[in-house]
């Protein structure tokens, strides 16, 4: 994929991006998901995208290796090891590629119309190249009867054939040109990339209106925020100033504006947490990392609970840790009750955006303590009521 995506450009087809990433860094995404050891990037010279690209690579743990040509394999490959072949330009769900080459050694394929039609390689009467194969190692060792600029997956899809490895045929749902595709030139990436953001935001959704909102603001303006660099460290950014700011009005005894701007900027923390998936850096972070969601529930959690002392209306006479009591119990109930309730109906209880409307409008009507009070009660009482429920 080194080599430029069509005539008359310079730019390198592997480094063409699509939602935010290069395809070079797409195809690592998809090797990390089979548990590679070793990355091999056949390129006939060695740049400044290719050293970044090694370096991605190797903060995951894996190893980085440069050839020139087909030939280059030869001393890389043994024929104990296994190789998984990508075909210039594919780009496919990572996912989707383990499901079908976890099993072990295989050649995928798809009809011939629909393949040729879209790019892939046509290997018989009946049947196209998927672009993704896993074959034994001991089939390099006949690249060395063949010339040493052929193209590599070509050569190896016909050799792992002729050496009788399976075929997978790809699922008729993923051939719909978006979840597996094969990226031919910077037109192709740039007519993809917004059916490809909304195919990723639809990944372990997350129902209730924060992050209906936030998927909707990432559909509008993911691609050019991608684009220029800012993805979600611009909005981390925007969201740490709102948060901010919150917490100045709260302080000053704004509290209606204090809490619609928390629930303006919960949308903003998803919003960013939806964009970091399209990131470099996210295919490379190790498991159990905190993420932005959980720094930044923490920040407003801590900061809804400020803005509700600074402005509830406290008796005469009683101390300042006292009016912790009703605020903190509030927050905490709702990170419990959602724990004991359906997956349908928890989302929308941990949604902070709801919760600082309802508040904001309980402190226009001058009921905000009674309302962060009743909220409290009403939480625990739910939680009561699915403990006994659960043990019935």
């Amino acid at each position: 994929m080194t080599e430029p995506a069509s005539a008359g450009h310079t730019q390198p087809r592997a480094f063409l991006r699509v939602g935010g990433s290069t395809l070079a860094r797409h195809q690592l995404a998809m090797a990390r998901a089979l548990e590679c050891e070793r990355i091999v990037c056949i390129a006939r010279h060695f740049g400044a995208d290719v050293i970044a690209l090694q370096h991605e690579v190797e903060r995951t743990g894996m190893q980085f290796h440069v050839v020139t040509d087909a030939h280059g394999l030869l001393g890389m490959v043994s024929a104990v090891d296994e190789l998984l072949v990508f075909a210039d330009g594919l780009i496919a769900l990572p996912e989707d590629v383990a499901a079908l080459l976890a099993p072990g050694s295989g050649v995928i394929v798809q009809p011939v119309d629909a393949g040729v039609a879209a790019g892939f390689e046509r290997i018989d009467l009946d049947h196209a190249a998927a672009g993704a194969m896993r074959i034994p190692g001991r089939l390099v060792e006949r690249l060395a009867e063949l010339p040493g600029d052929c193209d590599v997956a070509s050569a190896l899809t016909r050799l792992a054939l002729q050496g009788g490895i399976a075929r997978r045929t790809l699922p008729a749902d993923q051939r719909d040109g978006l979840r597996w595709r094969i990226i031919r030139d910077e037109a192709d990436a740039h007519a993809i990339e917004p059916a490809w953001l909304d195919l990723r935001l639809r990944e372990g959704r997350d129902d209730g209106l924060a992050h209906g909102l936030a998927r909707a603001g990432v559909r509008l303006f993911g691609a050019s925020l991608l684009h220029a660099g800012n993805g979600s460290r611009g909005l981390q950014i925007g969201g740490a100033a709102l948060l901010a700011l919150a917490v100045g009005l709260g302080w000053f005894g704004f509290a209606t504006s204090a809490l619609l701007l928390l629930a303006l900027t919960w949308i903003v923390i998803i919003g960013a947490h939806l964009l970091r998936r399209f990131e470099p850096g996210h295919a490379t972070a190790a498991p159990g990392t905190v993420g932005l969601l959980d720094i930044g529930g923490w920040g407003l959690d801590a900061a809804l609970i400020a803005i509700l002392v600074w402005n509830i209306a406290a008796l005469p006479g009683l101390p300042l840790w006292q009016r912790f009591f009703a605020p903190v119990i509030l927050v905490c109930m709702t990170h419990l009750v959602p724990r004991l309730l359906p997956d349908a109906v928890r989302p929308w209880l941990q949604d902070r955006t709801i919760l600082g409307v309802l508040l904001a409008m309980a402190a226009l009507a001058g009921l905000l303590g009674v309302a962060t009070a009743s909220l409290a009660a009403a939480l625990a009482i739910a939680a009561v009521i699915c403990i006994r429920i659960t043990r019935v």
